[in-house]
């Protein structure tokens, strides 16, 4: 701890003297992520952080070269290292006989052999490239055996293979609690059976502990800290805390504290001058050598002869001492910043010296007043410290530029100080939690440490009045909210500022006019857009072997498409979905112009030689024809030529292709990589029949979806890893009970991104019917459900009894009414026999 403390002082007076004489806090680098068998060293020496102007040399170890070979060195500037940041990659050409590693390590180097001519070496042997003898012949699986990697705090080790082999790996990461510091991740199995590639991997303590400064100065006591070491001390350190001679601890259950969470336990205690307590210490008598005087008891002074006086002596007890003779303390040594005032001036035995710190400097430790002893020395507390004064601005941060739609307007400032944990803060005109004008308002916030050391940000605060709610009688036109704005708050409430409003027509209708407006200082940047009927082209139906995209995206394929027809003006690119099998005829892009497609109807027929991949691995293909592989295992390319002919497959980066008969070739991939990318090519032996296409392997892959509340994901082959899922995999979706879905059930992943958004689960019911006045009400509303109405006494039903809850979440009837019957009138009395039914 004491030399991690006096590191952190040796950076607090670096960084102190760097802004004495340049005013300004210059940027530096952390340590370079480690490179994979290579050594880094920095220039000038040191552990991070690197100042600006430090130069790291990256240099790759035996039988590597550096990738690219111009990025050997790199400057820190700016707080970033300069260039990107190079790799090494195994090139087994360079190996070569290094002749100080052979003195070195006493190297008995085997066999030379060239080029990996096994032919060269006898039968139990291999020729492999050593990093210090070359190409030799070696028995590999003999007795070329690595040691075990020396165990290291923090370190963990892998090895590839577990037998530590020549040619094989050991890995290095960092356990739980600690984190990388230096070094390379991977080391190699040399034949000399040591491990090279790179410099030590380091691990250090990854841990941020809490601390305690130093305790105030206590008169007369002596405080020291176990573990030892300037502060700030660590969580767990002790302070004991000591009272001179003829002083007792008050109070004295507080004799030691700890420090807990950045703080000392309990109250801290005070040295309290009690002479009853003065006693003969034989210890410091022996020690001394002190030849004590004659011994007097309660301060009687007739005990004493006329020139002495009783007095408690530290090591003697009470003791008759001349006092005013020859018992006086030295001068206090002389310290930076240090004041000192003696009481009396002539530093007599039972006076004081009182302690304080100059200009400039402050108090860091130690006690305030010491006692004259008779033995001539100060006594009673520990050596009092003054460290130079807080010199440094405290560092405020002010909030961005703040936007409201309210008067009262709340905001934090953040503060920083090198010493004061919390300096005071002063606002102008108004602060957080204050009434603001309309409009713009600045507002300058200072800062000020206990060491008077300021600093000041500024930042504007613009109160604006909101905008009305948009509304439009076009029923085509939809009208949305950035921030979104919901149809509670549309009917009671304004739009704030600077809310976006977006503007889409429903399908079969193109926007007329801008697509989005924005509410600035109570008013709308732009006009309502209207919305106008467009022509459509009927969907193309699905041709064999062909996909095509909808306006050459290739996440919106035709098959995807959730309408049956397609507006003017859209565009459809099609390819073939197998391009190594099948070549496109007609046209390759069409256009929905006056209600139908132009150019002819593509199709795909078979190509004369055709190139055929493993079907068990993700295959698409984009919108410019690239054939696009998910790499999972091995793989297998075939090159299919008609009998009467030779094969031969070709590629621009991947390897040599065996015959399988003379019609076939296959290359074998195992694994693929993103380097095989490229060309590949199936022509006959005499060049008169040809088929190429490009191959790009990537892996692709889709973030897992977040399942719909109140329904799940049904995946039913695990097709993700690590919360992906790759290219070409198809996800379904499912409601629980009481909820349907809304929007498509399945989507798949294509080139990264899901090719439907996420349907919801909505309820499956329909809207909460309320009796009518003066009637009841009998069922539920769910889906399939049927509700029964009636009428009280007295009342008549107007409308349907029974209304069903339909699956399109809509009542089969209105509601119907509970009406009071309107009275008949009376019949007319019989005109031919004068007699009425009437009573």
């Amino acid at each position: 701890m004491e030399e991690k403390s006096y590191h952190y002082l040796v950076l607090f007076i670096g960084l102190l003297l760097c802004l004495l004489h340049s005013g300004e806090v210059s940027s530096s680098c952390d340590n370079i992520n480690q490179i994979d068998f290579a050594e880094i060293t920095y220039e000038p020496e040191g552990l991070a952080p690197h100042p600006d102007g430090t130069v790291a040399s990256i240099e790759c170890g035996v039988f590597y070269q550096i990738v690219p070979t111009a990025f050997e060195r790199t400057t820190c500037t700016d707080g970033s290292w300069t260039g990107p940041l190079p790799r090494c990659r195994h090139v087994p050409r360079y190996c070569q006989r290094n002749e100080a590693l052979v003195q070195i390590y006493g190297q008995d180097c085997q066999t030379p052999c060239r080029n990996r001519l096994n032919g060269a070496c006898p039968r139990n042997k291999q020729c492999h490239c050593d990093g210090v003898c070359g190409w030799s012949c070696i028995s590999i699986y003999e007795e070329n055996f690595c040691p075990e990697v020396t165990d290291q705090a923090g370190l963990l080790v892998t090895y590839d293979p577990p037998e530590r082999r020549f040619n094989g790996y050991a890995d290095l990461s960092c356990g739980d609690g600690y984190v990388y510091h230096s070094g390379s991740s991977r080391l190699l199995c040399m034949s000399n059976r040591q491990w090279s590639g790179g410099n030590d991997f380091v691990c250090i303590p990854n841990e941020v502990s809490s601390s305690c400064d130093n305790i105030n100065q206590i008169d007369f006591a002596e405080i020291t800290y176990e573990p030892e070491g300037l502060a700030p001390h660590p969580d767990g350190t002790v302070a004991s805390i000591e009272c001179g001679v003829f002083y007792q601890i008050v109070p004295t259950a507080f004799e030691r504290t700890t420090c807990t969470d950045g703080s000392w336990t309990g109250p801290l205690p005070q040295c309290r001058h009690v002479p009853r307590y003065c006693q003969r210490n034989e210890a410091l008598v022996q020690i001394y050598g002190r030849d004590c005087q004659t011994q007097c008891r309660n301060r009687l002074k007739g005990a004493c002869p006329e020139n002495k006086q009783c007095h408690c002596d530290g090591r003697c007890g009470w003791s008759c001492i001349s006092i005013y003779e020859d018992h006086f303390c030295p001068e206090v040594a002389d310290q930076a910043g240090l004041l000192v005032t003696y009481d009396p001036p002539e530093r007599r035995f039972n006076g004081y010296a009182n302690f304080s710190c100059g200009d400039g400097y402050i108090y860091h430790s130690g006690s305030s007043r010491l006692l004259c002893m008779s033995n001539r020395q100060w006594g009673g507390g520990n050596d009092f410290v003054c460290i130079p004064n807080d010199n440094q601005n405290p560092v405020i941060t002010c909030p961005a530029d703040l936007t409201s739609d309210t008067l009262t307007v709340s905001f934090t400032v953040n503060v920083t100080d090198n010493v004061d944990p919390t300096p005071a803060l002063t606002y102008d005109p108004l602060g957080p939690g204050s009434i603001f004008p309309l409009g713009p308002t600045t507002v300058t916030v200072t800062a000020i440490d206990s060491s008077s050391n300021q600093d000041s940000c500024t930042f504007t605060v613009t109160v604006i009045a909101p905008c009305e709610v948009r509304w439009s009688s076009d029923v085509a036109l939809n009208i949305t909210y950035d921030p979104p704005v919901s149809d509670e708050d549309r009917s009671s409430h304004p739009i704030p500022h600077d809310t976006r409003v977006h503007y889409d027509c429903a399908w079969g209708y193109r926007l007329q006019g801008v697509t989005e407006s924005r509410c600035e200082q109570g008013r709308y940047n732009n006009n309502i857009p209207r919305c106008e009927l467009v022509r459509m082209c009927s969907w193309p139906g699905y041709i064999s072997h062909v996909v095509q995209y909808v306006n050459g995206l290739e996440t919106n394929r035709l098959d995807f498409y959730p309408h049956d027809e397609l507006p003017e003006g859209t565009f459809l690119v099609s390819r073939c979905s197998l391009p190594g099998q099948y070549v496109l005829h007609g046209s390759a892009n069409r256009t929905c112009s006056e209600s139908s497609w132009t150019g002819e109807e593509p199709s795909c027929v078979n190509a004369d030689t055709r190139i055929v991949f493993q079907s068990n691995q993700p295959l698409d293909v984009r919108s410019n024809g690239t054939i696009v592989i998910h790499p999972r295992s091995q793989f297998y390319i075939y090159c299919h030529v008609p009998s009467y002919h030779v094969a031969r497959l070709e590629s621009e980066n991947g390897p040599f292709a065996v015959y399988r008969g003379l019609k076939t070739m296959v290359m074998s991939l195992n694994p693929p990589r993103t380097t095989h990318s490229g060309h590949f090519t199936c022509r006959s032996n005499d060049y008169t029949l040809s088929h190429t296409v490009y191959v790009q392997f990537a892996e692709i892959y889709c973030d897992r979806p977040t399942a719909p509340s109140n329904g799940e994901i049904q995946d039913f082959d695990y097709g993700w890893r690590h919360g992906q899922y790759y290219m070409g995999k198809v996800i379904s979706f499912a409601c629980n009970d009481g909820y349907i879905l809304d929007g498509r059930r399945t989507m798949t992943c294509v080139f990264g991104e899901w090719s439907h958004p996420t349907p919801r689960c909505q309820r499956a019911t329909c809207e909460e019917l309320h009796p009518p006045p003066h009637g009841t009400k009998i069922g539920g509303n769910r889906i399939g459900e049927s509700v029964l109405i009636g009428c009280n006494q007295g009342y008549q039903l107007q409308g349907e009894h029974f209304l069903d809850c339909q699956e399109s979440g809509e009542w089969s009837h209105p509601l119907p009414a509970c009406v009071e019957p309107v009275p008949q009138p009376p019949p007319q009395p019989d005109e031919f026999s004068g007699e009425s039914d009437w009573p």
